[in-house]
Formats: C-alpha cells, structure tokens, sequence
C-alpha cells in the first residue's frame, strides 16, 4: 500500500470521525502517512508536523530538515518555516479545516497550546479535537512489503539469540551481555536495537522488565533475555529463558507451564477472535498449572514501527484480529525472590489460521 492509498483510507476515517483534519506529530505515524523518516530524538523535539486536511496534506518543517523532507515526502506538500510566528496561521488557512483531531497521546501541551492560539487568531471558529490511535489502527493491518521487513527483522534477532545463547556462560555480567546483543545487532545489519535488551539472571528474572546490571551471570541459574531488532524502520521482538546448568524440577514445572500456554495461545490466534479472548487462553493454561496469579502482563502486543503497537492481547482488549496484523504470544511467570520464565515469538495472522514467524525452535522439553 503507498503513502498515497494510506492518506485517502485516513481521510475516509477522518469524515467518519466527523473530523476535517488532523494533526501528526507522531513520528512513526507520520512516515507511515508520508514516507518522511527523520526522527524526534525527545519529545520536546521537532523534525516535523504532518497537517492532513481533506484535500491537502502538508509537511511543516524547519531549515534542517528541509532538503530531506522535500527528498522523502513526494505525496504531500512541504512548508518551510523560520524562527519567526505566525506559520501556523498559514499552514491552517490552507487546510480550511473547522474541526481539528490531534493525537492526544502524542502531542504536547505546549505545541497544543500554540496550535489552539492560532486557530483563535485566525479567527474561523476551528476546534481542536482529541482522537486515540487513528493512525495506530490502520498501521495494525500490515501489507506485505510490511510483513517481509518484518521476517527480515526477527531473522536477525535470532541470529543474535543464537549467538548470544553461546556466550552467556563465559562470566558475563548482565550489562556485558546487552552491550554484546548490541553489538551483535549492528554486526547482522540491524540499525539498531528496537529497544534495550533485557537480561535478567537468577532471581532477577522475576522481574518482568529488569534492567541489566553489573551482576555476573552465575551458574545453575536462569537467565531471560528479551530483545528486538530495527531494520529498515520494522522491529522485531523475541524472548528466550535458558537455565546455565542442570535446571531443578521447580524451574522445569514452570518453563514447562509457559510453554504450554504460549502454545495454547498461539493455537487461538485467528481472524474474528478477539485479542481478550486469547489472552484468556493463556490465563487459563497457567491457572491450571498453579501459576496464574504470578503472570503480570499481557500476553503479546502488535509489532511493527514499534516494537510495542495495535493490537493488543489482554484481558481488555475488544480488538478483533484480521488478517495481516503481527502479534507476540508472550506468557510469562514471575515468582518473587525465586525467578521468572518467559517465552516470546510473533506470529502473522492469516486468511484462515495463524502462522509462526519464528524459526528458532531453541525451546526445552520438560
């Protein structure tokens, strides 16, 4: 799908919503839209905001990024603005816009205040008006050049599992061992990491997102190691739990029960079923095994130019999943003071069933 198909199936969502306008300022989203990839590097920051209107889409941006805008944003319109006021009156004026969606879970307070005083200095009686995840829920469908970059993503991160799986017994510290899945990443092509890279060993493991520390990775320990790949903008996201040793019966019942469940849950992603409903499946295989109160989080989450996107799969979650949509089947238990197991792949709805994007069947068999 181009940029162009993205921005008519946007404005028809935008009529619906009884919206004439709305304003980007998420960077992900605003590369969906328009293919413009500069990033923010804080929130406070701007390479840029995409005003789309029903008829124009503009790309309001400043000297920096002008050159690369003009480059990359070839389906919308491009405004250079300097340090001086009053660009927003020009930008909206085009638009002729009345009633103005924002990202409320994106924009900030400032920039929303400005945005507020140049529709009341224009004087045209626009409104400003909150919209939530416009733009995330047609990014949850993903086409199929979205789908390759996908696989590309999670076929480098398990080439860096693997590799890293070799080396956590050599006298690591966890710290080491991040900085390693880094370095790794950028040895197999990766762009970066999608995130920061979870390594938790021995009872820190219970910690769902444990940040590593300096602590030597022991022997006869567990060790989960959750990490991602960004590669030509799509992220990847993959967990393992492996046990330096000979594993005690206690962790052998628990790893065993994870599995189970991310293999029941994996089984009840399908198109019409809701992300709840397999959320509930892996719920109830870990409540059958005795461990259900000591799974903290979601089962899995959409992944795609975030790690972490629509749709969700959680005991709220209402969404019914389509074909084309990429999820993790994450379960996980964490048991206080002792440790925690948790087990990640992502799979890709289909026309009719769910099919498995991993390949690294690096799983025990207790």
């Amino acid at each position: 799908m181009g940029f162009r198909q993205r921005l008519d199936i946007l404005r028809e969502v935008l009529a619906a919503e009884g919206l004439d306008g709305l304003v980007v300022s998420r960077p992900e989203n605003r590369y969906y839209l328009s293919g413009y990839t500069a990033e923010d590097y804080d929130l406070v920051e701007s390479s840029g905001i995409l005003f789309v209107g029903l008829r124009r889409a503009l790309l309001a941006t400043d000297g920096r990024y002008a050159e690369q805008a003009l480059e990359e944003a070839q389906r919308c319109e491009v405004y250079v603005y300097g340090p001086g006021e009053g660009w927003l009156e020009e930008v909206l004026s085009n638009l002729d816009t009345k009633r103005l969606g924002f990202e409320a879970l994106h924009l900030t307070y400032g920039r929303f205040l400005k945005i507020s005083q140049a529709l009341e200095n224009m004087g045209s009686g626009g409104e400003l008006a909150p919209t939530d995840n416009l733009i995330e829920n047609l990014r949850a469908i993903k086409g199929a050049g979205e789908i390759e970059a996908i696989r590309a993503s999670l076929a480098l991160t398990e080439r860096v599992m693997a590799r890293l799986r070799g080396e956590l017994s050599g006298g690591l510290t966890e710290t080491d061992a991040a900085r390693l899945v880094e370095t790794l990443m950028r040895e197999e092509g990766a762009t970066r990491a999608a995130f920061p890279p979870i390594v938790a060993s021995g009872t820190r493991s219970s910690q769902p997102h444990a940040g590593p520390t300096d602590s030597p990775i022991q022997e006869a320990t567990p060790v989960v190691v959750d990490i991602g790949a960004k590669l030509n903008r799509y992220c990847s996201d993959m967990a393992r739990t492996f046990y330096l040793g000979t594993p005690p019966d206690r962790f052998k019942r628990v790893y065993a029960a994870v599995r189970e469940a991310q293999v029941a849950a994996t089984g009840a992603v399908r198109p019409g079923v809701t992300g709840r409903e397999v959320d509930s499946v892996t719920r109830g295989v870990l409540e059958s095994r005795g461990f259900g109160e000591y799974f903290s989080h979601s089962t899995g989450h959409g992944v795609g130019l975030n790690v972490h996107e629509q749709p969700t799969l959680g005991p709220k979650s209402e969404t019914v999943l389509a074909p084309g949509m990429v999820v993790t089947v994450e379960p996980g238990v964490y048991l206080p003071g002792e440790f925690g197991v948790r087990l990640e792949n992502m799979v890709l709805v289909t026309e009719d069933r769910v099919e498995t994007l991993n390949h690294l069947e690096d799983f025990y068999e207790y």
